[in-house]
C-alpha cells in the first residue's frame, strides 16, 4: 500500500500488525513495522503521531538513516517539488512538521548528523543535506540567525567548483535538483 501511495490504508494496517504482534514480537516490531508507520504518519501529515512512533528508534541507536530522516522531517517539516502538469515550472510544496524550537533543536542534530555520515557527492548526501538545510530554513523563521547556515551551505554547493548556480549534478536526481533552487528562492 505504501509503494502505491495509499497512506490512509497503509497505517490503519501496521497499526494493526502493532496492536497483533507489538508485544510478542517487538523487536521485528521495532525493526520492520514502526519506521514504515512513521513515514506512512509523516505522509498523511501527522508529524506529531510519527515522530513519537520514531523518537525511540532515534534515540535507542535503532533508526536507519532513512527512519533517522524521516524523523528528522517529522520535527521540522519537509518539502517537495511538485512538476507542473503543463508548461509552467513546477513548485516547491511544504508540509509542516512539528515546528517548535525543541523540535527544530533535534531535527538539524539528527539530520546534521546524516549528512556527515553520508558520503559526500552522493545521492544520499545531497537528500540528507537538503533535509538540514530545509530544517535551518524553518528553524530560521522563529530565530533569524538560523538562515545564515542555509545561505552559505547553498552558496558553497552552488558555487562553480563545485555543482555551479544551477545545482546540477549527475547524482543528483531533478526533483532533488528543483528542492535545492525552490530553497534558495525562498532563503533570500
Amino acid at each position: 500500500w505504501m509503494t502505491l501511495g495509499e497512506w490512509a490504508t497503509a497505517e490503519e494496517l501496521l497499526q494493526g500488525v502493532v496492536a497483533r504482534f507489538g508485544e510478542e514480537q517487538a523487536e521485528e516490531i521495532a525493526k520492520l513495522v514502526l519506521p514504515k508507520l512513521g513515514e506512512a504518519l509523516l505522509m498523511l501529515d501527522r508529524p506529531q503521531e510519527a515522530a513519537a512512533v520514531l523518537q525511540p528508534l532515534v534515540d535507542s541507536k535503532k533508526a536507519t538513516r532513512r527512519t533517522a530522516q524521516t524523523y528528522g522531517r517529522a520535527l521540522a517539516g519537509w518539502a517537495e517539488y511538485v512538476p507542473s502538469t503543463d508548461d509552467r515550472p513546477g513548485q516547491g510544496q511544504v508540509h509542516p512538521g512539528m515546528g517548535d524550537e525543541e523540535s527544530l533543536t533535534a531535527a538539524v542534530e539528527v539530520l546534521r548528523q546524516l549528512d556527515g555520515v553520508a558520503e559526500k557527492w552522493t545521492t544520499d548526501w545531497f537528500d540528507f543535506k537538503f533535509d538540514m538545510l530545509y530544517a535551518f530554513f524553518v528553524w530560521s523563521q522563529l530565530d533569524s540567525k538560523n538562515l545564515e547556515p542555509v545561505k552559505s551551505q547553498l552558496d558553497f554547493l552552488s558555487s562553480p567548483v563545485n555543482i555551479g548556480s544551477t545545482f546540477e549534478h549527475e547524482l543528483m536526481p531533478e526533483n532533488l535538483r528543483q528542492k535545492y533552487l525552490w530553497l534558495r528562492a525562498q532563503a533570500r
